[in-house]
This record gives C-alpha cells, sequence and structure tokens, in this order.
C-alpha cells in the first residue's frame, strides 16, 4: 500500500516544484508562503505514512487540503491513509476527489477499489482495479500483479453471485409453479 503512494509522491515532487498555486487573491509573497507550506506538509505526510504514522498522516493531509484542495496526489494519499486506519467510505470519497482532479491518477484507481470491495461494492471495485491496470504504465509494478489477483478473484466472486441468484430465481419459479398447481387442482 505505502509503495502505491510513495509512487504518487515521487511522481509529484517535480509536480510541487514546478506549480504554482493560482489563486488571484493572493500575492506573489502569499503564493511562495502557500508553495512552501504545501511542500512541508506533503513531505511530512509521505514521511509519516513510510513511518506507518497513518493517523498524524491522515491529520497532515487534511491540513495540506486547507491549504490547497486541489492536489489531487493528497486526496489519494489521505485515501490510502485511511484505508490503514479502515475509514474505507471517508477513503472512497478522497480517492473519486482525486479522480475528479485528475482521471489519470492511477493509484486513486487502486485504492478506490480496495475501498470498494471493503464496502462490498465488488462490481465497482473491479471497474476501479481494470481502470488502475489499464493505466498502470510500468509492467514491473508489484501493485499491477496484486491488481491482477484481485481482478481474478472478485470476477469469481461475481460468478458465484450470479450463479446463486439464477440458482434461487428457478427456485422461486419452481414454488410459484407448485403453488399455481396446487391452488388449480383444489
Amino acid at each position: 500500500m505505502v509503495g502505491t503512494l510513495l509512487l504518487a509522491s515521487s511522481l509529484v515532487g517535480g509536480w510541487l516544484l514546478s506549480t504554482s498555486i493560482s489563486q488571484p487573491d493572493y500575492d506573489k509573497a502569499d503564493q511562495a508562503d502557500i508553495q512552501q507550506l504545501t511542500e512541508q506538509y506533503f513531505h511530512q505526510g509521505v514521511k509519516q505514512m513510510v513511518d506507518k504514522q497513518y493517523s498524524l498522516a491522515a491529520d497532515t493531509w487534511q491540513k495540506l487540503l486547507l491549504v490547497n484542495e486541489s492536489i489531487p496526489e493528497a486526496h489519494a494519499n489521505l485515501g490510502f491513509s485511511l484505508i490503514e486506519l479502515q475509514q474505507f467510505a471517508r477513503g472512497r470519497e478522497h480517492f473519486m476527489r482525486a479522480l475528479e482532479l485528475n482521471a489519470f491518477q492511477a493509484n486513486a484507481y487502486y485504492g478506490l477499489a480496495i475501498c470498494l470491495e471493503q464496502l462490498n461494492d465488488i462490481e465497482g471495485a473491479l471497474g476501479a482495479m481494470r481502470s488502475y491496470v489499464h493505466l498502470a504504465n510500468d509492467k514491473e509494478d508489484p501493485f499491477l500483479r496484486k491488481a491482477r489477483s484481485a481482478l481474478w478473484e472478485w470476477e469469481t466472486i461475481l460468478d458465484q453471485r450470479r450463479s446463486a441468484d439464477r440458482a434461487q430465481q428457478q427456485d422461486q419459479a419452481t414454488q410459484s409453479t407448485e403453488q399455481n398447481s396446487a391452488t388449480l387442482s383444489n
């Protein structure tokens, strides 16, 4: 899990340094302060996650998002912190927000899939993980193997559910036919 978020943080390292925060109400000094605070919180959050201090990391990501709500990587990393804290519904919301900000944020699809699985939305998890696999461009990515394994597992679960649903429908149809036959013979 932490490896995925580090992927996001390594991609963001250059982004944070090259991106100015476009907030028209701030003068250049304020923008520099905001940029410095953004970088400080980002690096602090990554360190806390590496150190497995997920509650502290979640607090740090939330502080960062108060400074600049439009960083998809911060939403994704907050989502991963929330997964570790077993807060799957909140994690789902942050992964979805990350994807609203950047539809190509691959690790957000991965985290979203994990949250959806834990929330028992296997079809949603399957769709999110398929998106992750589609976007993953590093064939050596260890999470790609895990993603493919999860896809296989979830497809099997859905197939079993569909078979059970068909069997239940057949049982109900048989019972209905038997009831109708009994009613007609009376």
